[in-house]
């Protein structure tokens, strides 16, 4: 039996759940004998939660934590990143803190152990660091077969690392395989939130104001939807709206739910007006999406699929933009084009099969 480790950043994230869970369960369909851990920064948030999948608390702060680490990896197979944005230093970046020093660790034991190291589709952004160009190119001579989730993050590999050959693929939660089901009979619309050192003011009021056309004209309820368990995150606006508006027509979706359970309630709703990239990922050929982007990846997913959006960079959302579009969207006089949506993620899908049978035949 095959034991094989997936590293990234599973625990609050819930975007980077369905990438690690979708590409597990992808696996498994191949091959259903393989034992999977899912490396996780929370306890009790795969096993348990998900059929036919194990977990590993990861913990960096002390040494038993790192001697657990190093015995985890000896113990598998085959080392797997991702998914997510790997290659970043936006978020900050030392010789320890970050998301390529994080990478670059685990890469470093397991080619001390002599384990193969691979990725899921992941992404390789811009680095404005030297620090993190550096620290990029050592962790990319590291993988032995490096999967990218688009064209740019392969552009920019071979800028951070020369020789590297990067095989682009598509972002797995794409294809999260559970049939959709309703959740009860009630219409609503979802709606997907940042919290992240963003000016509230350019996004808030517009939501605000656009929910509360909602609740005063037509019959749908109101479904915040957490990607982020932290209670500092979207949780933090989410409450501020609950309390602001005051009505019984808004839920926040409970935000230990799986993400099945999460990309069931997104894929019933009339509406999804999202900012969370993976939110979008989750709702898209399944219902109508408005986007709201502040980064490079939501506006050229947005772009790539014709879905209208705003970007929060350019300008503060107008409510009466917002509401007139989100009333084109819920009377059907717009609705997304299906046959484009079904047309590039059947490509989408060739490539990330593809990239899946490579990872299983290591």
């Amino acid at each position: 039996m095959h034991r094989i480790g997936i590293f990234g950043s599973v625990g609050y994230n819930i975007g980077d759940e369905a990438i690690a869970v979708s590409a597990a369960h992808a696996l498994l369909e191949l091959d259903s004998e393989l034992d999977i851990y899912i490396s996780t920064l929370k306890k009790d948030v795969i096993e348990g939660k998900y059929v036919g999948l194990k977990e590993f608390y990861l913990n960096r702060s002390n040494l038993s934590g790192w001697k657990k680490l190093f015995d985890h990896i000896k113990s598998l197979d085959v080392i797997v990143l991702g998914g997510g944005t790997m290659v970043q230093d936006k978020l900050g970046i030392s010789l320890l803190r970050g998301m390529i020093p994080y990478m670059y660790q685990i890469t470093m034991i397991a080619k001390l152990l002599r384990k193969p190291v691979l990725t899921l589709p992941i992404g390789i952004d811009k680095l404005n660091t030297n620090m993190g160009k550096r620290m990029a190119k050592k962790l990319l001579k590291n993988i032995d077969s490096l999967v990218v989730r688009d064209e740019n993050s392969s552009k920019y590999a071979n800028v951070y690392s020369n020789n590297v050959k990067a095989y682009v693929s598509a972002d797995p939660a794409f294809f999260l395989n559970h049939a959709p089901q309703k959740i009860n009979t009630e219409k609503y619309v979802t709606v997907s939130l940042v919290n992240e050192n963003l000016d509230k003011k350019a996004f808030m009021p517009a939501i605000k104001d656009t929910i509360q056309w909602l609740i005063d004209n037509t019959e749908y309820s109101i479904y915040l939807v957490p990607m982020d368990r932290r209670e500092e995150e979207e949780l933090e606006l989410f409450r501020l709206l609950l309390k602001e508006l005051d009505s019984e027509k808004i839920h926040i979706v409970d935000p230990s739910l799986n993400v099945y359970d999460i990309s069931e309630i997104l894929r019933n709703s009339e509406l999804l007006i999202g900012m969370r990239l993976h939110a979008m990922i989750l709702s898209l050929g399944f219902t109508n999406l408005i986007g709201i982007s502040r980064t490079t990846k939501t506006e050229n997913l947005l772009e790539e699929f014709n879905l209208p959006y705003f970007d929060i960079n350019r300008g503060n959302i107008g409510s009466g933009e917002l509401i007139a579009l989100v009333e084109k969207c819920i009377t059907g006089e717009r609705n997304f084009d299906s046959r484009n949506v079904a047309a590039k993620l059947e490509y989408k899908s060739e490539l990330y099969y593809s990239s899946i049978k490579r990872l299983r035949a290591i």
